[in-house]
Order: structure tokens, then sequence, then C-alpha cells
């Protein structure tokens, strides 16, 4: 797709876009950002879309409108008279009538051409894991299921990964600069991590030990707690730097 216009959409009266190498949209909240790039998702990828809210058991072919109820499955609930009458939408200069892109065709559905990472993006998240497609609301939008369980399917299979080299980053994946950037910032492995942890619970045991022989010693309890836990706060956050952005970010 080079070009989509839209008419009497939503909050959208009137857009005509024409899509570059990088397009961005601005403007105020509710303006119809996203409703517009779902828009755009709902008309490249419909077969695929189609196919997808029929697997996972969704009917909206029964109902007095249609459209309306597909609406209101794939932008989600209270959008169901986003499409109007009035309503026109062109791809690339040819008229769309969204009743062919609700409707389900004949032949096999072609996969989805188009990935769009939702506005809600955010909320996909349950237990630190993405929830399943069917993990969500009815009311909640198409788009938000497709991201969560792609992300989910991802993730549960390591991202492609043979399990013999790192998720991220992949070779071949990023522009070389981007890949010189990333891997020139050394990556710490689960087994240096554990390492790291059981120096830390050393040093704790040692400086513990310390404290114990300068409470013997007739040195002050209260000032040696106080002087344990500013040192084992300050040596806790150098570990947490040096395991989450690397040696060469961590502070002296």
């Amino acid at each position: 797709m080079n070009r989509l216009e839209v008419e009497a959409f939503g909050p959208i009266k009137r857009a005509d876009i024409e899509f570059g190498d990088l397009t961005v949209l601005v403007g105020p909240q509710a303006s119809g950002k996203s409703l517009f790039v779902q828009l755009l998702k709902a008309v490249e990828d419909a077969g695929a879309i189609r196919s997808d809210l029929k697997n996972y058991g969704f009917d909206w072919l029964h109902g007095e409108d249609p459209v309306a109820d597909y609406c209101s499955l794939y932008f989600g609930g209270g959008l169901q008279h986003l499409v109007q009458e009035q309503t026109t939408i062109h791809r690339n200069g040819r008229a769309i009538d969204f009743k062919t892109v609700a409707k389900p065709g004949g032949r096999a559905a072609p996969d989805e051409t188009t990935f769009l990472i939702p506005a809600q993006r955010v909320l996909v998240l349950q237990d630190g894991w993405p929830k399943p497609f069917m993990g969500y609301s009815v009311g909640d939008p198409y788009c938000m299921r497709r991201f969560s369980d792609s992300l989910r399917f991802l993730m549960e299979n390591g991202l492609g990964s043979s399990g013999e080299e790192p998720i991220f980053p992949r070779p071949r994946r990023l522009k070389g600069e981007l890949q010189d950037v990333v891997v020139g910032h050394p990556r710490v492995a689960a087994g240096n991590a554990q390492a790291g942890a059981e120096g830390a619970s050393q040093d704790l045991l040692s400086r513990t030990s310390v404290l114990a022989d300068s409470a013997n010693s007739g040195v002050s309890d209260d000032q040696g707690v106080q002087d344990l836990l500013l040192r084992s706060q300050t040596q806790g956050r150098r570990y947490a730097r040096h395991f989450f952005l690397g040696p060469r970010r961590c502070g002296r």
C-alpha cells in the first residue's frame, strides 16, 4: 500500500496519507492516529484477520449488523459505529467497501503483511508474560490480542534461537552500525550473574563476620550496623548496574 484515504471514520473527518520509507502520524490524543493505523491493517490483512477470528470461535455474521459487530471485535468494544454509510476508504486510489473487509471470503487467507504494535502494548503482560489471544476481555481490540499472542509465541520459542546462540542480538538481524553498538556492550551471561550474586553473598557474610568481631571488641553496634548497611547498599547497586547495564556502564 502506497496511499490510504479515509473520510468520516470515527473522529477522522478526512485523512489522505501517502506512505514513504518512514511515515509518522502526529496529533493530539484521541484524534484518530491509532484507529487510522488499525484501519490500515484491517484493509491490508483482511483475509488473515477474518481467518484468525473464525479460528478462535468469534462470530459476527449472524447479527443484525455484521459490519458493526466486526468493528466491535476488531477495533474494540464501543467502537461498533466507526464505519458509517458515509464512510469512504480508498487504497491506492481504489475504493474499498468495508463490507468486503468484514465478510469472510472463500479462498484461503493469505499470511499477514502488517505487524502492528498497539498503543495499549503496556497492558499485554500478565504475571510478567504476554497473555494468549483468548486471555483478553470481549471488548479488547484485535490488534492487542494478536500482538500479545505473537510476542508470547516468540518468547516461548526463544525468538527462533536454537539454544546455542543468544536471543538478542541475533546475527544479520540488525544493520551493521546498530549491531556494532549493541555488541560493543558485553552481555553478562547467566553464569556470570550467578557468580556475581554468590560473590555478593560471600562479601556480605565477610562483612557480617567483621561486624561480629567489632562488636566483641567493643565497637558501637549501632555504628557497625549503619556502616554495614551503607556498604551493602552501595555494593548492591554496583552489582545491579553490572548485571543490567554491563561493565562499561558501571560507576566507580
